[in-house]
């Protein structure tokens, strides 16, 4: 990945840089590939269902939860299948306008950093499509070669996001003025607000009111 220097443009991923959900497309495919059971599957469509309408309490119990299942998985494995679902479900997925707008950026010298409350496996291999400078995202813990079964850290969401992004950026925080950020949420806005240019992309409600209060540029 290359190094550019000129200004940051911060790139959600679910329903902004693809169209769709990742970690639960991933899930399905695991279903169908019978890694994991039907109530795994079941927990995960109604984790969204609830997420869609502002339900989940406490994000970090709840992705914890779901994400239990890869206690003794092999990190290679879980890589394989990540890859396998990307080429088979998420590369067509790309939203064709927010592809548009990194391509710009990275000809106009932008540094193009993937945020996503995600796990970090699937996001790699989505920012590596699009050859993204880097990626923040919710990373899972593995020991020897085998996960855990537990979160490393915090689900990178909400305030965690903005947090994560101050911790990435350093001392390089006069940047962020003239930085770019892109995002569908408005669990997103903490990262909108901290840059100069924040755009929204087929925004909720809430983000939506956000978005024509402070007059951020929206792409539907």
């Amino acid at each position: 990945m290359k190094n550019k220097n000129k200004y940051f443009v911060f790139v959600d991923v679910d329903d902004t840089l693809i169209n769709g959900e990742s970690q639960l497309i991933f899930i399905k495919y695991l279903f169908e590939k019978k890694k994991i059971g039907v109530f795994l599957l079941l927990y995960a469509i109604m984790f969204f269902i609830l997420y869609k309408f502002d339900l989940i309490k406490d994000i970090n119990i709840a992705t914890a939860k779901a994400l239990r299942f890869t206690k003794g998985w092999k990190v290679s494995d879980l890589d394989t299948l990540a890859k396998e679902a990307f080429e088979k479900k998420i590369k067509k997925l790309y939203n064709k306008d927010v592809l548009g707008e990194i391509e710009k950026h990275r000809k106009n010298g932008g540094e193009v950093i993937i945020v996503s409350a995600s796990v970090y496996p699937i996001v790699k291999i989505i920012a590596d499509h699009i050859d993204a400078d880097h990626i923040i995202a919710t990373k899972l813990l593995s020991k020897n070669g085998i996960y855990l079964g537990r979160l490393d850290g915090r689900v990178n969401h909400g305030k965690n996001k903005e947090k994560n992004i101050k911790k990435f950026i350093n001392d390089k925080k006069d940047k962020l003025k003239d930085s770019y950020a892109y995002g569908d949420h408005h669990s997103d806005y903490e990262m909108l607000a901290m840059v100069g240019n924040s755009i929204v992309v087929k925004p909720d409600k809430k983000l939506f009111k956000i978005a024509e209060k402070n007059n951020w540029r929206m792409i539907s």
